[in-house]
């Protein structure tokens, strides 16, 4: 079941959980590493839904969402680059997984900074994971090279390309209940919380 297409958030915040395991010495020395991978967190509200038939699709879509992997589509600014649509960005090279940058070609942009530090992105056939870039994206000649934040979990290939605007986050709702609130104005508010689904 897809995603209400005329549903948007009303309030919305992303939030990047990488566990951390902290240790620190008597003499007062940090160490720190990582114990599981990252993922994004998307906690968000509908609220004052006039209309009935649009409530009850919501509830009807987030009731599967704790067991079945649902796409929800990251509100605006946050799905989507600021500025003009280039197109498709193409990977021009396979990256192993693991790595934190990759070659990207433009072909509808020549030159130029095309995106910037803290856009989202997604690939579109060899894995659904969340990356956001971690510095600008500057193009020479139709081509640059993308920094992101986390490492590669999957390995990605030339037949990848990029998904920069409209991203969509592949999640499940981060705990088992659904709630419908109705206030005395018969208006209905959803308050929902989604974990990244890393596969």
């Amino acid at each position: 079941m897809a995603f209400p297409s005329n549903l948007k958030f009303t309030n919305a915040s992303l939030t990047s959980i990488t566990p951390t395991l902290k240790t620190r010495s008597l003499s007062g020395i940090e160490t720190r590493s990582s114990v599981a991978s990252q993922r994004f967190q998307l906690q968000g509200s509908f609220n004052n839904l006039t209309d009935s038939d649009d409530a009850r699709a919501l509830f009807a879509f987030l009731i599967s969402g704790s067991i079945t992997a649902i796409e929800v589509p990251l509100p605006n600014p946050i799905g989507n680059r600021g500025g003009t649509n280039y197109g498709t960005f193409n990977v021009t090279g396979n990256v192993s997984a693991g790595n934190t940058s990759l070659t990207v070609g433009t072909p509808a942009f020549s030159s130029g900074i095309l995106a910037k530090a803290g856009d989202i992105i997604r690939f579109s056939s060899t894995h659904d994971k969340l990356y956001m870039l971690t510095s600008d994206f500057t193009v020479t000649s139709n081509s640059g090279t993308m920094n992101i934040f986390p490492a590669l979990t999957t390995a990605i290939t030339t037949a990848d390309d990029v998904n920069y605007r409209n991203v969509d986050m592949k999640c499940r709702l981060a705990n088992d209940e659904v709630a419908e609130a109705i206030n005395t104005g018969r208006f209905s508010s959803y308050n929902v919380l989604f974990d990244e689904v890393v596969e």
